[in-house]
């Protein structure tokens, strides 16, 4: 079999992209690519397939080679983002383990470029520093955001680079005699390179933490408010106060120390926040014995993903998806915050890393709910105990 341009590989990519926006039929889309550019028939198809499967995080199991493979997940990154790159790598994933159980063949050339674009998706970790004696801290946590300064320069996304940035700061306050890198920097990194799910933690002065929690949304200018109008929604899990002994944050207003492994402090207490895990999948054993009865409890912790517990609440507030119940609503203060947060799909079932989508994957639910979900296995839908709920409650 002839080898595969990257000329063919670049005209399936274009007519998979068409056939999967239906703009072509399947058969239409492959005899595009056969009169165009001579690809046969059934790499032109195994190509569209490949495709959609990819877009869709489905398993696929005609094999691609390396170079489009690398080909397919930069362009899917390029057009549509990180969402479907994260169904892309699930369905190439899927494809290396069907080929390592059915063809005895790993496919390291595809897992290799499978784990570089993975990279992609590591969430970071920035510090962000409060402003003047702190006097944003209570409203941005009132308004669920995080905040920056430099409002007269306006929309940053009106900037397309750091030069545009320093030019409006130095016009807006006459400061051109001094080093704005820092400032040029923290504007253009707030707007430009922060991501939804990354974690930020809110610092007053060099040594102390005051809260921490996930970005929930894109950067957005709020004209509105009287001051500090660069925003991006925000989760704060935790609000108080940390001090640091043997460390230092840098004196500026935002740092990416994501890979700062000379802070290992503060890299400890990021352990800390990320190894969160929620109520266990239990699984028990009955083991009857001559004496009497012995009882095993073999657990197994599958660890639930603390930032896409706080994106999925975040979109579906506190409400349990069952029966309404809103714990602040009827506990006040102490039931403030309070819920289950429910896998459509259960981790255990998976057994192995998936990609969660805290929209599509997770429901929050209130810890009666949640117990009657799993009183079957496979557990109850939403909607199934919904009707239940209804009928009897």
């Amino acid at each position: 079999m002839p080898e595969i341009t990257k000329e063919q590989i670049q005209k399936a990519y274009d007519v998979a992209k068409r056939v999967y926006e239906k703009n072509l039929t399947q058969t239409q889309g492959k005899e595009d690519v056969m009169s165009s550019v001579g690809m046969n028939k059934n790499s032109a198809g195994d190509y569209i397939v490949g495709f959609k499967c990819m877009m869709d995080g489905i398993e696929y199991k005609r094999t691609v080679n390396q170079q489009a493979t690398k080909y397919l997940l930069e362009n899917i990154y390029k057009d549509y983002g990180k969402t479907k790159l994260k169904s892309a790598l699930y369905a190439v994933q899927q494809h290396i383990n069907y080929y390592a159980t059915s063809k005895k063949s790993k496919l390291p050339s595809i897992q290799k470029i499978h784990d570089e674009y993975l990279k992609i998706l590591k969430n970071k970790t920035w510090v962000i520093a409060l402003g003047k004696d702190a006097f944003n801290l209570e409203i941005d946590y009132k308004d669920g955001l995080i905040s920056i300064g430099w409002d007269d320069i306006g929309d940053i996304k009106q900037y397309t680079n750091k030069e545009q940035i320093k030019f409006s700061l130095n016009k807006n306050d006459h400061r051109e005699s001094e080093d704005r890198r820092n400032d040029v920097l923290a504007c253009y990194e707030f707007a430009y390179e922060i991501s939804i799910g990354d974690l930020v933690l809110i610092r007053h002065k060099t040594d102390n933490i005051v809260g921490y929690g996930y970005v929930c949304s894109d950067y957005k200018y709020d004209a509105t408010r009287d001051i500090h109008k660069h925003v991006r929604e925000f989760s704060w899990t935790h609000q108080g106060k940390w001090q640091l002994t043997d460390s230092q944050f840098p004196n500026k207003t935002l740092t990416n120390i994501t890979d700062r492994s000379d802070l290992s402090e503060i890299t400890g207490l990021i352990n800390i926040v990320d190894q969160e895990f929620f109520y266990p999948d239990t699984d028990l054993t009955t083991e009857q014995l001559k004496e009497g009865t012995k009882n095993t409890s073999s657990t197994v912790f599958y660890e639930r993903n603390s930032r896409a517990r706080d994106l999925c609440l975040h979109h579906y507030g506190y409400n349990c998806s069952v029966c309404k119940m809103e714990f602040e609503r009827k506990y006040g203060d102490i039931g403030k915050g309070f819920i289950h947060v429910h896998h459509l799909t259960e981790i255990s079932s998976i057994r192995e890393e998936y990609y969660v989508d805290p929209i599509k994957d997770l429901r929050p639910v209130c810890p009666n709910c949640h117990a009657m979900l799993h009183k079957r296995k496979p557990a109850y839908s939403i909607e199934e105990l919904k009707k239940i709920y209804e009928r009897l409650g």
